[in-house]
């Protein structure tokens, strides 16, 4: 019963991203995608083309090979798909359950491996020219690792004391110990190392009694952080927005008596979508701009970040139009339009300013300046137009 349980809901939840896949991988973001991956491999293999044997046989080469092995490990969380209301109505099934997880770690070991296989195949001209033997049995090795990792995962799922956070501490500090005994010593003795691993936690993490509410909350977290990635790029209604009080940075609301400049920027503040996403797209234009010389480039790339922040950042203009008591308060809607633009100025000012301070910091270079002012213009000149235009058909 359990299996076909599994089955349906599987089959539902592969529909449901296949549903979403053909609003992420539309033609713009796949051109897009493909750019950037092709950059990523044109610099790749320049890089490997041209290193040098003093660089290659660095302590430090070997020893990014071992930390980029060992945290590709944790890509990916267990897929368990449960419901709210299977802590009431399946619960009684608790003694089948292993079944059922059994199916779920299967299942979620498809993606992390795809990645492993990438992985493995990526860094073949490294690991060759490091004269490291067997290097094949580097995925069955993370693919071992990665098992461990779900197992503990499962049997955490029956202990109330020992948490999530301890389980991938754990599976880190063993990968980095199986990593450098690969790369070290000798693949035989990681490879036993990992299978070791295997029947240990096969054979010690079997007892103890489901904690329903830990499993569900987990379940939960892992898809809204999937979800999260969706909202990117379409509206997920059975999204929800995580809210955090960040008391730390009240200080950064503006001193106003206006009720809507006040909610909104609340909102930003405490809104990990909306702040998280605005310091992503941060880090992603420091990126951009400290490999790309050019003056006009580092304008066009400043300008393009604080387009798609202000793009992103729309919905906080109707986030609590369905509030009653809100809509009841005496202010006019140009109240709240003339609130919502001041908001998004402060807030793409303070964007460009604070990530063109750390790129000034890295690479001394006083044509910042030219960025930071052509992208402040168009915040405050360009930008509204078009903002308007936005509001007035929401």
């Amino acid at each position: 019963m359990l299996k076909d349980l599994w089955k349906t809901r599987q089959k539902t939840h592969i529909q449901a991203m296949l549903k979403y896949m053909k609003y992420i991988f539309n033609d713009h973001f796949v051109i897009v995608l493909f750019i950037c991956l092709g950059f990523l491999m044109i610099a790749y293999a320049h890089f490997v083309l041209h290193v040098t044997a003093e660089v290659l046989h660095h302590p430090l080469m070997t020893l990014g090979l071992v930390g980029l092995f060992s945290v590709s490990v944790l890509f990916g969380r267990l897929a368990t798909l449960l419901k709210p209301a299977d802590t009431h109505f399946l619960s009684v099934m608790e003694s089948q359950w292993d079944v059922y997880m059994t199916q779920a770690k299967w299942y979620s070991m498809i993606i992390p491996s795809v990645w492993y296989i990438s992985l493995v195949i990526l860094s073949y001209p490294l690991i060759v020219a490091l004269n490291i033997p067997l290097y094949y049995c580097l995925f069955m090795i993370m693919f071992s690792l990665k098992w461990i990792q779900f197992t503990a995962i499962h049997y955490a799922f029956k202990s109330s004391r020992l948490k999530h956070r301890y389980v991938t501490c754990g599976i880190l500090f063993y990968s980095v110990l199986v990593f450098a005994f690969a790369f070290y010593v000798s693949m035989i003795l990681a490879i036993a190392l990992s299978l070791l691993g295997v029947f240990f936690t096969h054979y010690t993490c079997r007892q103890g009694v489901y904690q329903w509410e830990k499993m569900l909350s987990y379940e939960l977290k892992r898809q809204n952080s999937v979800f999260r990635f969706i909202q990117l790029f379409v509206d997920v209604p059975i999204y929800h927005e995580k809210y955090k009080p960040r008391k730390y940075l009240n200080a950064c609301l503006s001193k106003t008596a206006n009720m809507h400049t006040y909610i909104m920027e609340r909102l930003f503040l405490r809104a990990s979508h909306y702040l998280g996403l605005s310091i992503r797209l941060s880090l992603i234009s420091i990126v951009f701009m400290l490999f790309l010389p050019n003056d006009l480039v580092k304008l066009g790339i400043g300008v393009a970040t604080a387009y798609i922040t202000a793009f992103q950042l729309l919905p906080l203009y109707v986030h609590y139009q369905d509030v009653m008591h809100l809509l009841g308060w005496p202010m006019r809607s140009e109240a709240k339009k003339s609130a919502f633009l001041s908001s998004l100025k402060r807030i793409l000012s303070v964007q460009t300013i604070i990530s063109h301070v750390f790129l000034f910091i890295i690479i001394r270079d006083i044509h910042v300046l030219i960025s930071v002012f052509g992208t402040l213009l168009f915040i405050y000149i360009i930008l509204p137009l078009y903002i308007k235009q936005k509001i007035d058909k929401m």
